[in-house]
């Protein structure tokens, strides 16, 4: 994640890492993966 920071600065701060889960996130924590793509996109 460091690599991917360094290059793109917009992603400081701006990352959430969910732990354990696998890769069909938004099937598993939907609530959560909404309230991140609101919050990253400045709506709240």
């Amino acid at each position: 994640m460091e690599q991917w920071i360094a290059n793109l600065f917009q992603l400081k701060g701006n990352i959430k890492i969910f732990k354990r889960i696998g890769h069909f996130i938004e099937e598993m924590k939907p609530k959560e993966i909404e309230t991140e793509i609101i919050r990253v996109a400045r709506l709240i």
